[in-house]
């Protein structure tokens, strides 16, 4: 009796900050799934074996990212690696990164000394820093730091050319989605610094200039829900359920159509190492 062979599942790995797993509002029900979850889905619903594995982090840094390369991607060994940065690095026009990340931790620990130590002092602090910042963002020129983008362009570089080390997995690196009311209201500026951005996203791409390293539009996955007048990111910067599904289905559909031209996923036949096609060992049964 001779087995069927079964189809190498395709492997994606989704990185990045908050924007990839947290969902405007939170506390819904488990079918408000993010992005990744999604697009998990929607490859199955293919009938693509497949496994996404997020490792996003809450307010990450492409710098932090790439310090964790070695044990995220080059391990899990991907197929498919999405990669979406440079919204954090754009909300803020002076307040330190670290700072922002400390005050609004999901990791804080219970105590009446830490507790307090929030309340009393670091929440205050951290909101008067914010209104400050808020009056002088109206006043400065929002791009004052232009160095800010070229480091995450290099960074992101970087890992993009050491992601494609690992066999030349395709590479989609998402547009940010423009801010929403609320956080255009803390940080004034943020509309033109993402702006910048996405430039700066887009450029890194064309600077690789390889066929599996893409931009991926963000905008065009949303159009239509974008001019049927759907509220995208209602706390300024997370996306609804509904966004999330729609960028999943144009991430699927991108993957599916790479995914189809692959010979490592697609026969029951595997390369060897002259790179010819050789049948794969099949176990009998007497």
């Amino acid at each position: 009796m001779t087995s069927t062979p079964l189809p190498l599942p395709l492997r994606v790995l989704v990185k990045g900050a908050s924007t990839v797993n947290a969902t405007s509002p939170m506390g819904g029900p488990r079918t408000d799934l993010a992005y990744p979850r999604a697009t998990e889905a929607e490859l199955l619903a293919a009938g693509r074996v497949a496994e996404v594995r997020d490792t996003s982090l809450a307010s990450e840094r492409v710098k932090t990212a790439l310090k964790r390369w070695q044990r995220e991607v080059f391990n899990f060994s991907p197929d498919v690696v999405v990669l979406n940065y440079g919204h954090f690095e754009s909300i803020h026009l002076f307040l330190p990164q670290p700072l922002e990340r400390h005050a609004n931790s999901l990791q804080s620990r219970p105590g009446p000394v830490r507790d307090a130590y929030r309340r009393i002092l670091l929440r205050p602090l951290w909101m008067s820093l914010a209104r400050l910042q808020q009056r002088l963002d109206r006043a400065l020129p929002s791009t004052i730091f232009s160095h800010r983008p070229r480091r995450v362009a290099n960074d992101l570089e970087r890992l993009v050319q050491r992601t494609q080390m690992i066999q030349s997995p395709l590479v989609l690196i998402l547009e940010l989605t423009p801010p929403g009311e609320r956080f255009l209201k803390w940080f004034p500026g943020i509309g033109e610094r993402m702006e910048v951005m996405n430039q700066t996203l887009a450029e890194v791409v064309r600077r690789i200039d390889k066929p599996n390293v893409r931009f991926f539009s963000t905008s065009a996955a949303l159009a239509e829900l974008s001019a049927a007048g759907h509220d995208l990111v209602p706390d300024g910067g997370h996306y609804t359920p509904v966004a999330h599904r729609a960028i999943a289905t144009a991430l699927a559909r991108e993957i599916l159509a790479w995914a189809d031209q692959q010979p490592h996923l697609n026969a029951g036949t595997q390369p060897g190492v002259d790179g010819a096609r050789h049948e794969p060992i099949r176990a009998e049964a007497t």
